[in-house]
């Protein structure tokens, strides 16, 4: 059973762990990461992470990852929609994609931005310039938007 909206049912059957991810000088993003064996739970398992990242394409925002990070895929794929967080382990790193796109190396989805957010995933590819300080954390955790935007 497949869905436009959500994948293949076994992407719906793991825990989901809600992330933020915070930009400095952007809004913070929310999104989900599948706790499941492989990249999406070394990632959840592992935050906070603080790293860089930088645009590409004017499409995608691909976030660096140290290289203990570096995880066998368990699903490959080589399309992407908008808000897809994928895991690339040739880097190793993740990306979030602020539109459709097809990706020549093979790719995990692992997660997803929150409907509500992908805008901002949109103004951050339009308006970046240069390399993005990032931190990603466990959603949930008591922080104001200026707060956030501060310790990033």
């Amino acid at each position: 059973m497949v869905s436009i909206a959500t994948g293949p049912f076994e992407d719906r059957s793991h825990v989901w762990r809600r992330v933020m991810f915070i930009f400095k000088n952007f809004d913070p993003v929310h999104g989900s990461i599948r706790d499941s064996p492989g990249p999406g739970r070394a990632i959840s398992g592992s935050l906070p992470i603080i790293s860089e990242a930088v645009v590409l394409d004017n499409i995608e925002i691909m976030i660096k990852l140290p290289p203990t990070f570096k995880t066998r895929l368990n699903k490959r794929f080589h399309t992407v929609e908008p808000g897809d967080i994928v895991y690339r382990p040739q880097l190793p790193a993740l990306s979030i994609f602020a539109d459709y796109f097809d990706v020549y190396e093979p790719v995990e989805r692992i997660g997803t931005i929150m409907r509500e957010d992908r805008d901002k995933i949109n103004e951050i590819v339009k308006n970046a310039t240069g390399l993005l300080f990032v931190k990603i954390i466990k959603a949930g955790r008591e922080e104001s938007t200026s707060e956030t935007k501060e310790k990033a």
